[in-house]
This record gives structure tokens, sequence and C-alpha cells, in this order.
């Protein structure tokens, strides 16, 4: 195990690691991007334990060594996700906390702020995601409200106030106005979100794609008609990649329940759909099949490394799943023969810039992976605190 650690002196330590490991300045790099000159990557990851009772967050060096701290805004709540940006890290509380804490990485012991994501008279406003356009704009999508809000994180402590900028309405896309939306991306100028569309018992309906201008924060009518977004052919989406000017959306159907009664079998109704994003034609690249045949399990998790090599989760059961790889231009799917990816705990998969794939393997006693996609080898394996249930990389200045 990493000795949980969070004072400025060990992350500046880990940062001088990494800079001796990589060579501060060093050069770019290919897939989703890579360090810029005078720039390091690290890996934000959101660590939740076992049992569900606390969480935290671990800063890894995204190359070699990987050296990796842990520690950081640890807390009694376990639903918590993390976004990342510039010289920050944030820590998003979800369900019943409902506020965002920013953290910066040169004292990444106590946040700058936390501020809540609730509407004035409300709760329980289940922020998802933060996506962001700069230092001064991003867009937090709130899974248990009608809008998005826009805000800008670059505010002070004492400024609250001018934290939410303005809101985008997408209550119509479902009957309580409350359309649950779970993801985005930012793509030439356009914000992609998607909306699983979930019914009073959480049964997924028809999912939907709303795209809005960043320039002017209004949605972009790419139907026609009076439901603008884009309706897709997969339920109950969860990831949204941008790779080689396509959208790749993964779709997880709905998961059974041993506890309805009659208890309920799973329903594969998800896949992975792409959609181009100049004409919006759309189509399902992986199917996960139906209630008979369903090779894959649910497509509960989703990385693309290139246009040829991308990652997803297959879900067989509770804590058991099997990783598998396929190609985002042709769709053929074949299991991963990465060592100790069958029908284990797979948790959070990502794909690093330099073209690895990170994943956790949950369990009592947890790891972080990091895997090389060329070989499918093992490169490290990192036991940590708690499971890795996400994984975002971003530049942060040297």
């Amino acid at each position: 195990m990493q000795q949980k650690i969070g004072t400025t002196l060990k992350w500046t330590g880990l940062a001088l690691a990494y800079a001796a490991a990589s060579g501060c300045g060093g050069g770019g790099d290919s897939g989703n991007g890579g360090n810029t000159p005078n720039t390091k990557l690290v890996a934000v990851i959101a660590g939740i334990a076992h049992n569900y009772t606390s969480s935290e967050i671990s800063i890894a060096s995204a190359k070699a060594p990987y050296d990796i701290v842990e520690g950081y805004a640890g807390s009694d709540k376990s639903d918590i996700t993390v976004a990342a940006y510039g010289d920050s890290f944030y820590r998003i509380g979800k369900f019943n906390q409902d506020n965002i804490s920013k953290y910066g990485y040169d004292s990444p012991g106590a946040p700058d702020w936390q501020f809540s994501t609730d509407d004035d008279g409300t709760s329980l406003s289940n922020p998802y995601e933060m996506v962001f356009v700069s230092d001064s704009k991003a867009y937090v999508l709130r899974y248990g409200s009608s809008s998005i809000w826009v805000v800008d994180p670059s505010v002070a402590l004492n400024d609250e106030a001018h934290f939410k900028t303005a809101e985008i309405d997408l209550s119509s896309y479902d009957d309580d106005g409350k359309p649950e939306m779970a993801a985005a991306a930012i793509f030439n100028g356009k914000l992609y979100v998607i909306m699983q569309n979930m019914d009073a018992s959480f049964a997924p309906g028809t999912a939907y794609l709303a795209v809005i201008d960043v320039a002017t924060n209004q949605e972009v009518n790419i139907s026609g008609g009076d439901q603008k977004g884009l309706a897709l052919n997969i339920k109950n989406p969860h990831t949204i990649i941008i790779q080689g000017g396509k959208l790749y959306i993964a779709g997880l159907g709905r998961y059974d329940s041993t506890y309805s009664d009659p208890p309920r079998p799973a329903e594969y109704t998800g896949g992975i759909e792409v959609v181009d994003p100049d004409t919006y034609n759309h189509y399902i690249l992986v199917d996960d099949g139906d209630n008979i045949t369903h090779p894959y399990g649910l497509i509960t998790g989703m990385a693309i490394v290139s246009d040829t090599v991308g990652y997803f989760r297959g879900y067989e059961g509770a804590e058991k799943a099997t990783l598998y790889r396929f190609n985002p231009t042709s769709g053929t799917v074949v299991a991963s023969v990465i060592p100790g990816t069958t029908s284990v705990d797979i948790r959070a998969i990502a794909a690093s810039p330099y073209g690895e794939l990170w994943f956790g393997i949950g369990g009592a006693n947890p790891d972080l992976v990091i895997a090389n996609t060329s070989t499918e080898t093992v490169i490290k394996t990192i036991g940590v605190n708690k499971n890795p249930d996400r994984i975002v990389f971003a530049d942060v200045k040297d």
C-alpha cells in the first residue's frame, strides 16, 4: 500500500520524481493529447472504500515510475467523482452531497473553495460531471436537475454568488423535467451531452444527445423538430468519447435486480454507438446482444486509445467483469489478453494520452493497474487504499 499523505511537501516530491522520469518541458504525445512544454501529465483518481463508507482522491504521475500520493479530500461519503483542468482538480460530491470542491496541486491538502450545485430552495442536484472550456468557464451536469449550470471555476472562496453564470434548460427531454444528464464532451465549439431519460422506477427510456453551442450556451436544433436533440439507438448511456472526429457513446441497458418482486433480469439494450458530428448520422458499432444472447454482458465502461484500439468493461454480475478490446473503426471485439482482466472486479478504465490503459481492480486489497496496449501486458500494478472509481488525466504546470 502507498502511504496516505496529504501535504504540499509530499506532492512536490512526487512532481520532482515525475520531472526526473520524464524531463521537464517534455514534448507532446499522440492519442488524446499529452504534456505540452513546461507541463507534466498526471492522473487524478477517485478512490471509493470497498464497503462504501468513505472516499479520497489520489494523484499519480502518468509516466514511469508512476509515483502516487493518496489521501486527499478524504470523506465519509463515498458517492464522488473527479474532474481536472489546468492547475486544479475537483472533487464532485454527488447524491446527497450536491457540491464541488476545488483543489490546487500546489496545496492539495485543503480546498480553494467548496460550492453547492443546488438551486435555491431545493436539493439533490446530484452533480455528475464538470466539463471545461477554460479556466473561467465550465459546464456542470446535474443528474438530479433539469438544467446544466454554466460556471466560473476561477472565482474566489468568498465569491460563490458569481460561481454560476448561466443555466441551460434540458427539462423537455423527460416527463418529470429531469433528463438524467450523465456525461458530456466538447468538440469543435460544441458541448455534446448524453441523457438517460429514466422513468420513476429508473427504467431507461429513449436516450438523447443534446448539442450546445459553447459560444452562446444555446442548444442547437439538430433534429429539426420540437425536441432538438438526437434520439439514440442505445439506452442508459454513461460515457461519451471523441475519437477521430466522431462521438463514441457507450450505454449499459439496465442492470438485473434480485430485490425486485419478482426478480428482474438484465436488459440488453445498450452497446457502443457512433455519431458523426457533421451529419448526425449514427449507428450501433458494438451491440450488447439481447436477453438470450449477450456475449459481453452489460457494457458498463469504455476507453479509447486510438482509431483502432479501444476497450470496454463487460459486466457479468456483482463485482465481476471482463475486459474486452474493440476496434473503433471496424467494431471487431475480442477478449483482452491483459493478465488478470477476466471475471474480476474491474473498476474505472481510462486511456492515458501516452497510449496506456489504466484501470482499477476492486476488492478488500484493491489495485491500480497500468497496461501496455500494444503488447497487452501489465506495466505496473500499484496497491492502493481504495477502489479506483474514476481516472482522469490533466496537464499541470511543471
